[in-house]
């Protein structure tokens, strides 16, 4: 999994933020039981929240490096990101939706840009 983030990182055919969103998305499309096995299993007894910051230092860094972002707002921008992210990937592991690559682009732009522009304005106040 992280090979093929990695991957998609260096690949230029997305920028890399949205490389790595489509690049998990990818995952949960074409490996459906792993992806249901690290992502979609009870978790609740794991200390998540301490490690997410580090588990994504790579995509933290590029929002960083791109935005201005401080580290605790480039954090919860990745987070807002990332749960449309999952859901999408969640969607398309078990089936209950079929999406292709155009329409998940397009999710992932508008949730971007729109998240983007939200956080931009929360700066200027």
């Amino acid at each position: 999994y992280r090979e093929k983030i990695s991957f998609a990182l260096k690949s230029q055919e997305y920028p890399p933020y949205k490389a790595s969103g489509f690049a998990y998305i990818h995952f949960a499309r074409y490996e459906r039981n792993l992806f249901r096995w690290l992502f979609m299993r009870d978790r609740s007894k794991e200390n998540i929240g301490d490690s997410f910051a580090d588990d994504n230092r790579e995509v933290i860094d590029i929002i960083r490096a791109k935005t201005g972002f401080t580290e605790e707002t480039a954090l919860m921008f990745h987070l807002e990101n990332w749960v449309v992210v999952h859901g999408i990937a969640s969607m398309l592991a078990t089936e209950y939706l079929s999406l292709n690559d155009d329409t998940i682009d397009r999710i992932l732009s508008d949730t971007f840009f729109g998240l983007l522009s939200r956080y931009k304005e929360m700066e200027r106040k």
